[in-house]
């Protein structure tokens, strides 16, 4: 709410049109983060109390390059 506050007052109109088509997409690209993140929080966890770090380090590796 605050964000429209300041690009109403400083852009305008167009600055809060673009930002109603753009909040979407962020908000899609930061479900998928979570999503890849909260996945391989869970895959990861039990490698670890076992102690077989190659495989835990492995699933962590593909998350890092899944989300980049």
């Amino acid at each position: 709410m605050i964000d429209l506050i300041f690009i109403s007052q400083f852009i305008g109109v167009s600055g809060v049109t673009v930002m109603g088509y753009v909040a979407p997409l962020i908000i899609s690209l930061g479900f998928i983060g979570s999503g890849i993140s909260n996945g391989a929080r869970i895959k990861t966890a039990p490698f670890l109390g076992a102690g077989d770090i190659a495989e835990a380090n492995e699933i962590f590796s593909n998350a890092v390059i899944l989300g980049g």
